[in-house]
């Protein structure tokens, strides 16, 4: 029996023998798949949380904005009507061939043209923070 061993043993290549335990390479890679795969995980979450975050700033950012734009809008839009006003007293003025109602018109509009417009702005913010409205600047 033993020469039956012996003569299967020498039948048996010896570039087949493994030299290490098996699975445990199988083992070793499937651990660096996983925390591959973790760190994936953990780097998309971030990711996500970066994005969030900007849809908040680019949100506020908006918001701010059209706020801006409201007040300056609603500013100029005041010095326009009284501009249109006082040049409507100087044409009346002309028409009628009235210098106290030319000279009137001419010095409302030489008025409103020295006043900063962000002087007025600045106001509007003020009335609105008085009326209980907050706004971030």
């Amino acid at each position: 029996m033993s020469n039956n061993i012996i003569k299967y043993a020498k039948k048996v290549p010896t570039n087949k023998i493994p030299t290490s335990v098996p699975g445990l390479g199988a083992v070793i890679d499937s651990k660096e798949v996983f925390d591959a795969f973790k760190e994936l995980l953990k780097t998309q979450k971030e990711i996500e949380a970066i994005r969030a975050e900007k849809e908040v700033y680019l949100a506020e950012i908006e918001a701010k904005y059209k706020t801006y734009k409201y007040l300056f809008d609603k500013v100029f839009e005041e010095r326009d009507k009284s501009l249109n006003k006082f040049f409507d007293v100087i044409d009346q003025g002309i028409a009628t061939n009235n210098v106290d109602m030319i000279l009137a018109g001419m010095q409302n509009v030489t008025s409103i043209v020295q006043s900063s417009p962000l002087a007025q702005a600045k106001e509007m913010f003020v009335n609105t923070l008085q009326n209980g409205r907050k706004i971030e600047l």
